[in-house]
């Protein structure tokens, strides 16, 4: 285990008592949500250029979220959810020719989804927001994940507290939203729901090369045409279940039974002797264990089939590592644990990255005591390289990992009165 004291580059540090609730990156920007502590329906949009070579520049866009239920009452943070800006093609009908791309700002909050284009965003005569409202006024949505399609769509999942999974279509042309009921889409998303016995707490789907492509690819506009939705998607559910969807199939696996039968793999050589030997240190109590994040990769692509590789995070646990074989086989290969105090936060999150020029994966995991975990594997000579980043001592929390192209890592330091946005090199790792 290596470790190693970095500078964060940092991007923006929040007024006391006051805390980011989401955010999202371009190559220069980043676009965040951020209320007072004590008032966290009130939000404020805005953006700032995370290049050191440029002014920050900061435009405020209020949000308001009505509290509409007990249950939401209990689920007011972060109130926005998802933060995403999305690409999608203007492709004429008549010539069937790439007019335009169209950008667009999604806003996932725990009653809906709203949608405005950049150039909206960014103007000082804002039009208002495009809104869906989740119609059942006593469910709370928990995670979103959103595509674009080659047919001028965006494409929005959603898992809620209630357990629900809704899938929703904007079209770009005309500005509206649709309910997708009977497609092709919506029937292997109720075969998921049926299986799912809790609250949905993730949902992660294919990834471009600008956020950190999750499948071979070198191209700005594959994703444009494969359908993650049937493909290629993966939700964590409160019952500490993964359930994958896996070209138009559904299946799940248990991510807290038996993990003290699969202890004793190594999770770096250098702790080989002490992991066999020992245990993850973790109490049997399987409320301490709590999934609250799945990512995955597709590292292998077939023409009928593909090898896939997921992560779970688990609370008091740490990031459990799992291959799915072109053969439909599941085996649960490694843990990585994280050394840190009892942990309690739901915003912990963890990603995969696939790295194209080896067979390795990076796997990166925030932590509650101011730490970035990074786990290095070969799936081929099954080694791993384990390091931990020491950020900052006085965070709290380092949670809301995500990629800006394949070097760049984000993440939000919560400390107890106020909240960081800041990133690492990963080429410096």
């Amino acid at each position: 285990m290596q470790w190693l004291s970095m500078t964060v580059i940092g991007c923006y540090k929040t007024e006391s008592e006051n805390v980011i609730h989401a955010y999202t990156t371009t190559s220069k920007y980043a676009i965040l949500a951020e209320s007072e502590m004590r008032n966290p329906m009130k939000i404020k949009l805005f953006y700032i250029l995370h290049e050191h070579d440029g002014h920050k520049r900061e435009f405020q866009y209020p949000i308001y979220i009505k509290l509409r239920n007990e249950l939401m009452k209990r689920h007011t943070f972060p109130s926005v959810r998802h933060l995403e800006v999305i690409r999608t093609p203007i492709i004429s009908i008549k010539r069937n020719k790439l007019l335009n791309v169209a950008y667009h700002l999604v806003i996932g909050t725990i009653d809906g989804i709203m949608i405005t284009t950049l150039e909206n965003f960014i103007s000082t005569d804002q039009e208002p927001l495009t809104v869906w409202k989740h119609d059942n006024m006593n469910d709370v949505i928990n995670c979103v994940y959103c595509q674009s399609h080659k047919n001028g769509t965006i494409e929005i999942v959603m898992g809620t507290v209630l357990g629900k999974i809704i899938d929703i279509s904007f079209n770009v042309r005309h500005g509206k939203f649709t309910k997708m009921n009977e497609t092709r889409n919506s029937s292997v998303l109720q075969k998921c729901q049926q299986l799912m016995n809790d609250s949905i707490i993730s949902v992660n789907g294919l990834r471009d090369v600008n956020d950190g492509a999750n499948f071979k690819t070198s191209k700005d506009d594959e994703l444009w045409v494969r359908n993650s939705i049937t493909e290629a998607l993966v939700f964590g559910c409160f019952d500490n279940y993964l359930y994958g969807i896996i070209d138009g199939k559904v299946e799940n696996q248990c991510c807290y039974e038996n993990v003290n039968n699969i202890s004793n793999l190594a999770s770096s050589p250098s702790d080989m002797n002490q992991e066999r030997l020992g245990s993850l240190e973790t109490s049997n109590n399987m409320s301490d264990h709590i999934l609250t994040d799945v990512d995955f990769v597709i590292a292998k692509q077939y023409s009928s089939s593909s090898l896939r590789f997921y992560v779970a995070n688990v609370t008091n646990i740490g990031c459990i590592l799992y291959r799915r074989t072109n053969r439909g086989e599941w085996d649960k290969l490694r843990v990585f644990k994280r050394y840190t105090h009892s942990e309690k936060s739901p915003q912990v999150n963890c990603r995969l990255q696939l790295l194209p020029t080896s067979n390795e994966l990076q796997i990166f995991s925030g932590s509650e005591d101011g730490k970035l975990f990074q786990w290095r594997y070969d799936y081929i000579n099954d080694t791993v390289i384990s390091k931990i980043v020491s950020i900052n001592n006085q965070a709290t929390t380092v949670h809301s990992l995500s990629f800006q192209g394949p070097n760049k890592l984000f993440f939000v330091e919560r400390y107890s009165d106020k909240s960081s946005l800041g990133y690492f090199d990963l080429l410096l790792i």
